[in-house]
């Protein structure tokens, strides 16, 4: 069954309908025209025969009804042809188009991933950047304006977090590798460069920055940036092709955190240091013995280097000039009677391991290294006199 128009109205119509609800007209009668069998007459209503061309009964003309309503019966069955194959068009038309639709979705999906995939390999592989990993995080070095497009790309390396005094400190340790600091801006030259300073020793002891593009930047504020370590010329360490992570509260909180660190290595650097200083001077204090005096007077040479062991008293704390400017002590052994005035010694004590301060008129026992005679002008005499002098290695008071 299909829908068919009315020839008469036009309504939507099954094509199995005797007649069109609208408006009545006879549907089947147009079938019955098409076939010419007319069994009454149109006008009248009484029995024809269907081969008359006049009513007998009103006179009427059969034929030009007839051919009125066969023009309408074909327009009837036009339509009706026109609508079925329209339908069936349609239908194929659908049963066809939808396998074409998902098709060119799954075309389109496919060719969308397929770029995504190269993408991701060629950004992995850019030769425009210079992917920089540390322990938390990564960064991109862009550095497009120093590599030509002949240029092979650089391989990805791996910038390591420092504190900038640790990286001032072992800068050979670092030298063209890729290092993240951050600090206190002390210097800015313009704004592709400027330096950090702060707890840096001498006048020209510094960090010089050279960035890759223009960064606007202040004295005091804190910054954070990832550079390539270049060298160092006359105090100057030189980070180059550097870029700027982070500036501000940001880069100042990383900076406080790095610098507590840094402290806290220090103090148990310093802590191992001295622990280690102490099995040290532990292990010279046991080699160390006593020499008869006369005979490192009569032959100094024979004892340089000696480790020596002596119970003296200070009686002078001289500012320097005898060892090439240190600081020593005028010593005296104990004499007969117990003034202290015996045999003298010459103690160089700068680098000493100390129990406690040392003062004049301490009674003290001196671990040392023999280093010769020394010869002294005495100031009221003018005599000259050889005195054996010794480089301290350990000073106990025996008070």
């Amino acid at each position: 069954m299909a829908l068919v128009k009315c020839p008469e109205c036009g309504w939507k119509i099954s094509d199995k309908a005797d007649s069109c609800p609208g408006c009545g007209y006879p549907i089947n009668k147009d079938i019955n025209m098409n076939k010419n069998q007319l069994n009454k007459c149109p006008y009248c209503g009484d029995p024809v025969n269907g081969t008359d061309e006049y009513c007998e009964s009103c006179g009427m003309r059969l034929s030009s009804y007839k051919d009125e309503h066969q023009n309408k019966s074909n327009q009837f069955f036009s339509d009706s042809n026109k609508s079925n194959h329209y339908s069936n068009t349609k239908q194929k038309k659908g049963r066809y188009l939808k396998p074409i639709i998902f098709t060119i979705i799954l075309f389109v999906f496919f060719g969308v991933m397929s770029n995504i995939i190269n993408d991701d390999k060629e950004i992995a592989a850019d030769g425009n950047g210079i992917t920089i990993e540390t322990e938390t995080t990564m960064a991109k070095i862009d550095t497009q304006s120093k590599n030509s497009a002949d240029e092979p790309a650089p391989e990805s390396v791996f910038a390591i977090d420092i504190f900038y005094l640790d990286l001032y400190n072992n800068y050979e340790d670092y030298i063209d590798k890729y290092v993240t600091i951050s600090g206190p801006i002390d210097y800015v030259s313009n704004d592709s460069s400027f330096s950090i300073k702060k707890g840096i020793d001498g006048f020209t002891g510094m960090i010089s920055i050279d960035l890759s593009s223009p960064y606007k930047t202040e004295k005091g504020k804190y910054v954070s940036v990832t550079g390539r370590v270049d060298s160092k010329v006359l105090g100057y360490l030189y980070l180059k092709e550097a870029i700027v992570e982070s500036y501000g509260k940001s880069s100042k909180k990383i900076y406080k955190k790095q610098k507590e660190d840094y402290d806290e290595v220090k103090a148990n650097e310093a802590q191992s240091e001295q622990e280690k200083r102490k099995i040290e001077v532990d292990q010279f204090i046991s080699e160390c013995k006593t020499y008869n005096y006369d005979e490192l007077r009569r032959n100094p040479d024979d004892y340089l280097g000696a480790k020596i062991k002596l119970n003296v008293k200070i009686n002078q704390e001289m500012d320097g000039g005898i060892f090439n400017g240190e600081p020593y002590y005028r010593c005296n052994e104990n004499d007969d009677l117990d003034m202290w005035l015996g045999n003298e010694y010459l103690v160089e004590h700068s680098e000493a391991y100390k129990e406690s301060n040392i003062i004049t008129d301490d009674i003290v026992t001196i671990y040392g290294e023999f280093n010769g005679v020394t010869e002294v002008t005495r100031a009221l005499t003018k005599t000259k006199e050889s005195i054996p002098s010794v480089k301290a290695v350990s000073i106990e008071l025996n008070n």
